[in-house]
């Protein structure tokens, strides 16, 4: 590190403190050495390698068995008049991530190109992807690829047969397909979000399962990975505060409902015209008990006058531990207001308790609070914990706007290296909870989130955070973020 037009009489301070000091343009020249500091909390930024060629670009990341795959379509020689970019195909290509080490690209499948990403966070589960392709004549192929393992380091691809079937296409955005895999690597398929059809990938060969009944504007694929042998719909009951909501497990094997179950709201919905706005689940042992928590709200505006034009309010938080009880209940007063509400963020922390926050709370002279609720182990009402303050590069849980991911317990981590102290990424950041102080702390300058759109995983008990610089690839590399745990034994070894 140079400093250029030091004056003459500091120069002479300088003298002999063995820094290069230049007496005739006035310049001093430090070496700077910046150490690792083990002891804190901070963001690393890595480059991950990647395929070579005119046109790369990284379709999708998925998760499975803690590591990140990432799938790249490469074109060569590219046309400028051909804006889809079919034309000089290479391949497929993939890259994998194990929180430590970035492995190079291999091409698994060639002469085809991804069109689209296939909108789930495992890929489709049990170690399977669906790969949506096309060849240089614009013609639509399916894959089901197996991720790579021990005794097939590249995978293996099958062809989808869809002779037999009512369709010939999985598009996500083409009447509303969803798909899941079983343990066998075949495939379930929901389509127009209410009939199942199962592909036996051996025989080739397709079998229509169970038809839900009812509208299918009141249902919703949603992702729950911890429920690996299940596709999970959510069903509105038609989006009124009458019936609660319920979610339809179709087995992915059988194509057939194993369960139905409902939320069981509190007595208070009825009373203030109240529902939920978005659920996130907190799965437990059984299908039919897990937890859930969400942001509700009302439109009797009568309650709220001082509201404005707006059609509706939020009332407050519900939590569940169990759905099949009344949940914990924290109501806003009429000085308060919920706003910026996306999707709700909980997860099981240390010994069961649940941790959750959605929004903001906007209070009369006090604006931007993060609420953080926290169950009580004694049926006790919520802990709530508010912190002003708030960044603006939020972190979104949901990983596909039309089969949103409901699941959010990748957002609350545990420090490996301190006994008792937690992490939660929230909308408004990361805040943390340590056994020292037992309460929830914020510092946005010492561990801001990093700006951009991304997704974030969490491998190997921290957090990685993957851009992909809007689709198009820069100098060939695309940068993930990851998160350090502060490690204070490590530094006293130091």
């Amino acid at each position: 590190m140079t400093f250029k037009g030091v004056p003459p009489e500091i120069l002479n301070e300088m003298d002999y403190s063995g820094l290069s000091i230049d007496y005739n343009h006035g310049t001093v020249t430090a070496k700077l050495i910046v150490e690792e500091n083990p002891n804190v909390y901070q963001w690393h930024r890595s480059l991950t390698p990647a395929p070579v060629g005119d046109l790369v670009v990284n379709i999708q990341n998925i998760t499975y068995n803690n590591v990140v795959y990432r799938f790249w379509k490469v074109l060569n020689d590219r046309p400028i008049k051909d804006i889809h970019g079919i034309n000089g195909i290479d391949g497929v290509y993939l890259t994998t991530f194990d929180g430590k080490t970035h492995t190079n690209p291999i091409k698994i499948l060639p002469d085809r190109t991804l069109t689209t990403s296939n909108g789930m966070v495992d890929g489709g589960g049990h170690g399977y992807s669906l790969l949506i392709s096309q060849d240089a004549n614009r013609n639509e192929e399916y894959y089901i690829y197996r991720l790579p393992h021990s005794s097939q380091p590249e995978g293996s691809l099958h062809k989808i047969n869809f002779t037999g079937a009512p369709f010939d296409n999985i598009q996500p955005d083409k009447e509303r397909k969803a798909f899941a895999f079983n343990n066998d690597g075949n495939l379930l398929v929901l389509l127009n979000k209410r009939t199942a059809y199962t592909y036996n990938q051996k025989t080739q060969q397709w079998k229509q399962g169970h038809e839900l009944t009812g509208s299918s504007d009141d249902f919703t694929v949603v992702q729950l990975p911890s429920h690996t042998e299940h596709l999970v719909i959510f069903d509105s009951n038609g989006n009124n505060n009458i019936t609660p909501p319920k979610y339809h497990f179709i087995n992915r094997t059988t194509g057939e409902i194993d369960n139905v179950a409902q939320i069981n709201y509190p007595d208070i919905a009825s009373i203030s015209n109240s529902q939920c706005m978005s659920i996130t689940i907190i799965p437990n042992n059984t299908i039919d008990s897990f937890g859930a928590f969400c942001t509700a709200y009302s439109n009797n505006m009568s309650d709220r006058p001082n509201i404005g034009l707006s059609m509706y309010y939020y009332t407050g938080y519900w939590l569940w531990d169990n759905i099949n009880h009344p949940p914990q209940i924290y109501n806003t007063t009429s000085e308060e207001v919920i706003i910026e509400v996306g999707q709700p963020i909980a997860a099981k922390g240390i010994n069961d308790q649940i941790i959750a926050t959605d929004g903001y709370i906007d209070k009369v002279d006090i604006r931007w609070n993060t609420q953080i609720n926290e169950s009580s182990l004694n049926s006790d009402p919520l802990k709530i914990t508010r912190l002003s303050g708030f960044s603006h590069n939020e972190i979104s849980p949901s990983y596909n706007i039309d089969y949103p991911l409901v699941e959010t317990g990748s957002m609350l981590i545990e420090n490996p290296n301190v006994i008792s102290e937690q992490l939660l990424m929230t909308q408004g950041g990361i805040v943390i909870k340590s056994s020292e102080d037992a309460t929830w702390n914020r510092d946005l300058d010492m561990y801001e989130t990093p700006h951009g759109n991304g997704h974030l995983f969490q491998l190997n008990n921290t957090w990685h955070i993957f851009y992909n610089h809007n689709n198009q690839l820069q100098k060939d590399r695309t940068m993930v973020w990851s998160f350090q745990m502060r490690n204070p034994n490590q530094a006293l070894a130091q």
